[in-house]
């Protein structure tokens, strides 16, 4: 498990130029996305992913390899927050 501080999110919106004001209050979702990936050593070429429903900041986050071929992340209480599906 893990969890995504506002330092964090401060230092990825500036490396990636985004200035959308809703990330003051939630993790972006191509972020949690890298996190997931990165925390799995899943290297994809192409994947498609399914937001279902917004990160805060330092939400605690698990992120499951429910089979080869699908991520699923949800916080600590169970809700499912994202799926990624390799293409």
């Amino acid at each position: 498990m893990i969890q995504i501080t506002a330092e964090q999110v401060k230092e990825y919106l500036s490396l990636i130029n985004d200035k959308n004001p809703v990330h003051k209050n939630i993790v972006p979702g191509q972020m949690i996305v890298q996190f997931a990936l990165a925390n799995k050593k899943i290297a994809w070429v192409s994947y498609k992913v399914k937001y279902v429903a917004s990160v805060e900041m330092n939400e605690t986050l698990e992120f499951e390899l429910v089979s080869h071929e699908k991520v699923v992340i949800s916080n600590q209480s169970g809700d499912v927050k994202i799926f990624i599906n390799k293409i």
